[in-house]
């Protein structure tokens, strides 16, 4: 029987792609900052299932062109620029794809901007094991920004149970989670906890150097959302009571929600877009209860962070069940459709957030069959989409 089925599985999924073409998914637009290395890795924007097949192109009058990527370190004069770009794909058989962005640099910021007190609340997944978000913290204060404040429920690893901003940014980071968890989960025991993840996460903490206690403990902080309780025996989403625990009752300037790893990259190509519209379902439905109580938060849907295009990861955390490239693929078209979302959604005060496009897909992952990893990455990867979402972050608060 489970032949059977992995075999309807794999004819589904070729027959998905047969014909399809492979193209790039870039945003108009992207973001940088002075004297911060902007990059845009090949791999990580175009949608195919080997990327060896191609030769990609980056032409612009800024930046340099590497074999994997294109990148450019903005200077001071460089501040307030639209630099166009021009990324294209070719085989033997002649063009493929071309498509242009612009890369915007961010604004000197004024006195105001920097003295101004910005909150932001992350909730995000087991992404934040490497300290992005301590990253961005780090980026805001050298640029000048004091009043910059990370809120949440905890700091250091998505498990942590510990909230102390003097060891890092605070957020809601919990493994495991996706769009729905922040408004369902709700656990008695460690044990009900479905976490695919959860040994893939289990050895980044362990090269990151935290101490993971024997059995399941470490999972206790995934049991529950912070937006959740229980109320008469029924849950219920609760935000002003989380925001009275992490920023004084007041909402924040900022939610940035980076989430769509899970739900969505274990997923085989025949079941991808059914997937991808339940995440858009409790996307709406947290966005719903963020917006109530926080009519004029800026809410930021960034970019699923993505993870190795290498297959000793995947296969050292999924066995045959999942292959590199599929995964790949499955947070393009994740990506394509929240984009639109956002686009269309009639919020003006929401923005789809790139910055997964500066994540080294194959540096910034463990590499051999021993340590591989398919979706947690390397402090590397921290350091690199901290710079990409502090690049954002600058651009926006200069431009309002």
């Amino acid at each position: 029987m489970f032949l059977r089925c992995l075999t309807a599985a794999l004819v589904a999924g070729c027959a998905a792609r047969a014909g399809a073409t492979a193209r790039f998914f870039m945003p108009e637009t992207l973001y940088a900052a002075p004297g911060v290395e902007c990059s845009v890795f090949f791999s990580r924007m175009f949608e195919s299932v080997k990327h060896s097949n191609y030769a990609f192109e980056a032409l612009s009058g800024k930046g340099t062109f590497w074999a994997d990527r294109w990148c450019w370190t903005p200077k001071a004069e460089d501040a307030g620029k639209r630099v166009p770009v021009v990324f294209r794909a070719l085989t033997d058989d002649g063009l493929v794809d071309c498509v242009t962005t612009t890369v915007v640099v961010a604004k000197s910021p004024t006195a105001e901007q920097k003295s101004r007190k910005t909150t932001l609340a992350l909730f995000s997944a087991s992404c934040t094991n490497c300290r992005f978000q301590d990253r961005l913290r780090e980026r805001m204060r050298e640029a000048g920004f004091e009043g910059y404040t990370p809120i949440g429920s905890h700091t250091g690893g998505s498990s942590s149970m510990e909230c102390d901003p003097e060891k890092g940014a605070p957020h809601d980071g919990y493994g495991g989670f996706a769009w729905g968890d922040f408004t369902t989960r709700w656990t008695m025991s460690v044990d009900e906890i479905d976490n695919i993840q959860a040994e893939a996460e289990r050895e980044q903490l362990r090269r990151f150097g935290y101490k993971i206690p024997e059995g399941q403990e470490w999972r206790r902080g995934l049991l529950k959302s912070p937006l959740v309780k229980v109320e008469n025996g029924e849950k219920v989403v609760d935000v002003q009571r989380w925001l009275d625990k992490v920023n004084g009752g007041e909402p924040p300037d900022y939610f940035l929600i980076i989430l769509g790893g899970n739900g969505i990259a274990m997923t085989p190509a025949d079941k991808i877009e059914a997937a991808i519209s339940r995440q858009l379902e409790s996307a709406k439905r947290l966005i719903g209860h963020l917006r109530a109580v926080c009519p004029r938060s800026r809410i930021a849907i960034g970019q699923a962070f993505g993870g190795s295009i290498e297959q000793a990861g995947w296969g050292k955390n999924y066995g045959a069940t999942i292959s590199a490239f599929q995964g790949n693929i499955n947070r393009i078209m994740y990506d394509r459709a929240m984009k639109r979302y956002v686009e269309t959604c009639g919020d003006d005060n929401m923005v789809f957030v790139p910055f997964s496009h500066g994540i080294d897909p194959v540096r910034a992952y463990p590499r051999s069959e021993k340590d591989g990893n398919a979706l947690h990455g390397t402090a590397l990867s921290g350091y690199q989409a901290g710079d990409a979402l502090f690049a954002w972050l600058l651009n926006d608060i200069a431009d309002r």
